[in-house]
This record gives structure tokens, sequence and C-alpha cells, in this order.
């Protein structure tokens, strides 16, 4: 919850979150290797994924020690060890109150693609499932390393953690953390337009694709960013939306159309399915996070 009375201002909340998310961003630029500087070079190249994490770890920390700082000066400890346990709680480095069912709402969002799953029998030991393509090949690997990993960690770490508690010693309201902090993390994408726009020739073409899937990333990184905002002001702990973002992402995007043109003949509960775990999701989203 905002802090009574703030000890930042609304113009150096906003310095701080700019920072925070810039640092972020910009630090995967500031390694060359790290940079996508020709048409040969892809996001998915290890060599790349390997120096963009170090760069991302290394800022995160930056941004986690920036916030701690702040608690420190402006909160007058006495010593930085007595800063420790507000900071924690302001970054929401402790365990998630209540524990569980939060941890169930983003599950039940997905019933419709579990039960889709259920029907391709690609669930988890079902005959379509296999250890080594499903498992070993999808996260023991440097691209599942970043999907699955290193990415929702440093993201949730730096968007949540640090914006939102940046916003919370500034004495921002709930509902406009909730619904402003996540331009942060929306914008935050943008730069992969640039990347397209680069990989794909650089013509017009190439930059009317490189706009349409940056809008689409906005969108959807907002949306989801208002549902972690608000799942860390709930349960007052970043492990909540960590364990969400890595969820979303092992998921990914539902894919109606595709499903009921897989399966003609299960097409109604297809879509009943989708639509009782979003009606779902929204009746136990104030519940099962409620203290």
């Amino acid at each position: 919850m905002p802090v009574e009375p703030p000890i930042l201002n609304l113009t150096e909340f906003i310095l701080a979150s700019g920072f925070f998310a810039g640092s972020y961003v910009g630090s995967i630029y500031v390694l060359q290797s790290a940079r996508l500087d020709s048409k040969d070079k892809s996001r998915d190249d290890p060599s790349v994924i390997k120096a963009r994490l170090t760069a991302v770890s290394a800022s995160t920390v930056g941004s986690l020690l920036g916030v701690a700082t702040i608690v420190w000066k402006t909160g007058k400890f006495p010593t930085i060890v007595d800063a420790i346990r507000p900071a924690t709680e302001c970054l929401g480095l402790v365990l998630p109150s209540p524990a569980l069912r939060p941890l169930l709402l983003t599950p039940l969002l997905y019933l419709g693609p579990f039960y889709t799953a259920w029907l391709d029998k690609s669930l988890p030991f079902m005959d379509h499932w296999w250890y080594k393509r499903d498992v070993v090949e999808r996260f023991v690997s440097w691209t599942g390393a970043r999907n699955y990993f290193i990415s929702p960690l440093t993201e949730e770490l730096v968007y949540r953690s640090c914006i939102v508690g940046a916003a919370k010693l500034a004495g921002i309201g709930t509902k406009k953390i909730v619904f402003l902090t996540p331009l942060w993390f929306g914008l935050a994408h943008i730069h992969h337009a640039h990347e397209q726009y680069k990989r794909l020739g650089r013509t017009k073409k190439a930059l009317q694709r490189a706009l349409i899937i940056s809008t689409v990333q906005l969108g959807y990184t907002t949306l989801f960013g208002w549902y972690a905002s608000f799942l860390f002001l709930r349960t007052g702990s970043v492990i909540t939306p960590i364990l969400a973002h890595t969820f979303c992402n092992i998921m990914g995007m539902p894919t109606i159309q595709d499903d009921v043109r897989q399966h003609p003949n299960r097409k109604l509960p297809i879509w009943l399915t989708h639509i009782a775990g979003i009606i779902g999701f929204g009746f136990a989203l104030g519940p099962w996070t409620r203290s």
C-alpha cells in the first residue's frame, strides 16, 4: 500500500521509474555481443541470450539496490541494516499472503487451453507428451532459461518490485499503481519494433509489420502488467507475479480458432471452457487474493 507520508515526490518517482525501466532495456545494448546488428543475428542465438541475460541481471541488481538506498536515505534509518526489513517489504521480497490461492488464478484463466491440451493428449504423461521434447529440450536450453526463468524473474523484479515499490514510496494510490505503472512494462517492449524492422530488411513492409507486432505486444504486456501489479499489491510479494509471468510464458497466447479447426466436433466445449476460465478468473480475482 502507498506510504504515508510519501518519501518521494511525483517527479522523483517518474525519474526513478524511468531510470529502472530505461536501464533494463538499455543494458542489452551496452554489450556488443547483445546487439542484433546484422540480419544473420537472432535474439535466439545462445551468445546473444547469454550476453543479454548478463546485462539485464546486472541492471536488475542495480535497480533493487537503488530502491533499497532510497528507503535507507529518505526513510532516515540510522544504518543500512535498519533499512533492510522495510526495503525488502517495499520490494515484495517476502512470501505471499495468502500463499496458495493466488497461484491458482492464472491456471484458472487457462482452463480452455488445458481442455484442448487434454483433447490433444499433450498434457504431462499423456500419449503425445514426451519428456525429452516437452521438458528437456524446452527448459534445459538458453532460450528456456531466458523465457521461463531469467526474464520473468528480472522483469518482475524491475517492473513490479522496483517501479511499484517506488510508486508506494511516492504515496501513489492503488488504482493508479495498477493501471499506470505497467505502461513502463509495455513501453519497454517497443524496442523490439526496431529489432524487427532491422531484421526484416528496413523496408516499408518491414516497418509496417514491426509496428503491428509491437502494438500487439504493447497491448498484452500492459494487460498482463495490470494483473501482475494487482497480484503484487494484494499479496505483498513479487513471488506471485513472477510465477504468473512464468506460467503465461509456458502456456503462450490462447489459440481458440486453431483449436476449433483441429477439433471441429468439440467446438462448443472448447468455447465454453475458454469462457468459463475467463469468467471464473474474474469472480476469483478478488476473493482468492484477499488476505
